[in-house]
């Protein structure tokens, strides 16, 4: 901070018997005072306050091999055009003082440089005391803020999450009530399902059964069939007896074939007739139907076993007391380290720019 200011020094002393006029002895000089620590000392008011001291006008006095109890007043002016200009008027009671005057301006200014460099030593002191307790706190917020983190993590361990946000597990832990019931629906409805394709499975092939029983043809054909293997097995037994029984075995054999075959077609046909097709889609529809019946009961219990565990954890309850103890104290704190850190970076500043006040002479 810079400053200009002036001091006019005026000394008055009786001459001769009361009534008469009085000598006045003045002396001016232009001053500059320079500080970079806080306001003490530079303001208009501030500086008169000092030069105003008893104290300090004594110490002049004495400086100036003066009368400690002399009779003087200091008065200070602004001017405009260079900052500050301070004028101090000086009265003495004794006959041309106007050297006196002089001297004692001299300490006056120089009990103002001392005044002022007291200040700056205080502010400077008062400053880099600052500037210690504001690293302290910086150092504690650090502490602090680690172990929390350290809590923090102890908790999402004990939880087995990556986050604790209540509002996010509650909302969880509802969609997984929610999904758990839509999962126990349409599970039974898959079940109902299977028990009702099962049912018609079951109706489709009475149908074929019957109708391969009440079919006269498919008797007919099984009767062949039986005919056929008795004789396949009567010369079976003649074909040791030479080439002629072989032949007639293999014939027999033949034959056999054909009526199994011919029954079988029948059947076959029946079958469809009544609903053998039918019975393919079903069974097609009925392994679908169990493929997603195993889905839903993996899904619901993976579900269930997800609930049991946030329960069991407790885990709504860590969630929030991370939100209370943790989250919140760490959000403050963050905040608070801010802060800190800029007005640390203030004192830095101030104190690498801090120059010690003084009071230069420039003009009487």
């Amino acid at each position: 901070m810079l400053m200009l200011a002036g001091l006019l020094v005026a000394g008055r002393t009786p001459l001769g018997t009361a009534g008469e006029s009085e000598d006045i002895s003045t002396a001016r000089y232009v001053l500059r005072t320079e500080a970079t620590v806080g306001e003490s000392g530079l303001s208009t008011d501030a500086i008169e306050a000092i030069l105003n001291s008893e104290d300090l006008k004594v110490r002049a006095a004495e400086a100036a091999g003066l009368n400690p109890d002399v009779s003087f007043e200091i008065s200070v002016v602004d001017v405009s055009s260079f900052g500050k200009m301070v004028s101090v008027e000086l009265r003495l009671a004794m006959p041309s003082a106007r050297a006196e005057a002089r001297k004692l301006l001299a300490a006056l200014c120089s009990e103002l440089r001392a005044a002022l460099e007291r200040i700056g030593e205080r502010d400077l002191a008062e400053l880099q005391h600052r500037l210690e307790a504001a690293r302290k706190q910086l150092a504690q917020l650090n502490a602090e803020m680690q172990q929390l983190r350290e809590q923090g993590r102890a908790m999402m361990e004990a939880a087995g999450r990556a986050s604790l946000d209540p509002e996010k597990i509650a909302a969880e832990l509802a969609g997984l009530q929610s999904r758990a019931r839509e999962l126990e629906a349409e599970l039974l409805a898959s079940k109902a399902e299977e028990e009702a394709v099962t049912q018609q499975i079951e109706q489709v092939r009475e149908r074929m059964e019957s109708a391969v029983d009440d079919d006269e043809l498919l008797h007919e054909l099984a009767e062949i069939v039986r005919l056929r293997e008795r004789q396949a097995t009567e010369w079976s037994k003649h074909s040791e007896q030479g080439e002629a029984g072989g032949v007639r075995a293999g014939v027999a054999l033949e034959k056999l074939a054909e009526a199994r075959a011919r029954f079988a077609e029948r059947r076959e046909a029946l079958r469809r007739e009544r609903g053998g097709e039918l019975i393919q889609v079903l069974s097609e529809r009925l392994m679908d139907n169990a493929v997603r019946t195993a889905e839903l009961v993996a899904r619901l219990s993976d579900a269930k076993a997800r609930i049991e565990e946030a329960h069991e954890k407790d885990l709504l309850v860590i969630a929030q007391r991370y939100q209370a103890e943790v989250a919140q104290r760490l959000d403050y704190l963050q905040g608070m380290l801010f802060k800190v850190q800029r007005d640390i970076a203030e004192l830095e500043t101030q104190a690498r720019e801090y120059r010690p006040p003084v009071v230069f002479v420039v003009g009487t």
